[in-house]
């Protein structure tokens, strides 16, 4: 319960000596439970890890070539500004982040002030090789121009 891990919080901060939590008539959990935390508490995962801090170094790095390359302030890249040559080179940022650094939707969400939805139909668009600027290394195209898979065809009736 809550309760009993905010009492296990207070134990390991305090040096005080562990008794156990009495909830109505009964002890809550089991003596040798607040010991196997305090074992424990070293070998437990770390969910930053250093592989998610070399993906973020990545996509920092990525960020700034990016910034470089199109002549746009990093700053800019980051902010809410729809300008023609910011949104492409956000664009640009996004896919290389997405597909270099392998971050997730979700945290290059969150490193643009975007929403995953956003990010992801940046993504989508990118893939099928929609606006793709020639500063960008990623400009080649797979697909022969106007060959969009995506696109809607105009019916006349």
């Amino acid at each position: 319960s809550v309760r009993y891990l905010k009492w296990i919080q207070e134990r390991i901060t305090s040096a005080s000596d562990m008794i156990l939590p009495v909830a109505g008539a009964a002890a809550v959990g089991h003596a040798s439970f607040p010991d196997r935390v305090m074992s424990r508490q070293g070998a437990l995962p770390d969910p930053g890890g250093a592989a998610r801090l070399d993906a973020l170094a990545r996509s920092r790095r990525i960020l700034a070539d990016v910034a470089q390359d199109h002549g746009v302030a990093q700053d800019r890249l980051l902010d809410r500004v729809q300008w023609r040559d910011v949104s492409a080179a956000r664009r640009c940022a996004v896919h290389r982040i997405w597909k270099e650094a392998k971050l997730g939707v979700t945290e290059i969400a969150r490193m643009f002030n975007r929403t995953p939805g956003a990010i992801s139909q940046i993504v989508r668009s990118m893939e099928l090789g929609a606006r793709h600027c020639s500063k960008c290394a990623n400009s080649g195209s797979a697909r022969p121009k106007g060959a969009n898979p995506g696109a809607r065809r105009k019916v006349w009736i």
